[in-house]
C-alpha cells in the first residue's frame, strides 16, 4: 500500500529550515511513528560533499538537533542547535542505518 504524507512544516520550522539551509532546498519528510503516523518532526538531510554528510531532525517549535558523519566508517556525532555535542550520537554506520 502507497501512502502519501503531506508535510505542512510550522512557521518554526521553516525559519529553522531557512537558516539551515540558507534558502535552498533540502530533502525533507516527515518522521512517522510505529504505526507510520506523522510525529509533527521533520528530517532534513544536507549533503556538504562527497564524504559530509549532516541529518537533521527539527520540532514544530523550531528546535533542531543533527547528526554529522565523521568521515566514511568513523560513526556519526550528533549536536545541539547551538553545536553542543550530545552523548548518544549515532556511533557507528551499523547503528544508523538500524
Amino acid at each position: 500500500m502507497a501512502r502519501i504524507i503531506h508535510i505542512e512544516p510550522t512557521e518554526a520550522q521553516w525559519a529553522a529550515i531557512d537558516y539551515i539551509f540558507e534558502g535552498l532546498t533540502p530533502f525533507i519528510a516527515a518522521e512517522t511513528d510505529a504505526h507510520g503516523e506523522p510525529t509533527g518532526t521533520l528530517f532534513a538531510q544536507r549533503i556538504i560533499g562527497d564524504q559530509s554528510v549532516q541529518e537533521f531532525r527539527v520540532q514544530a517549535d523550531g528546535q533542531y538537533s543533527y547528526d554529522e558523519l565523521n568521515d566514511l566508517h568513523q560513526g556519526w556525532t550528533r549536536y545541539d542547535v547551538d553545536g553542543y555535542v550530545s552523548v548518544g550520537g549515532l556511533g557507528s554506520d551499523q547503528e544508523h542505518a538500524s
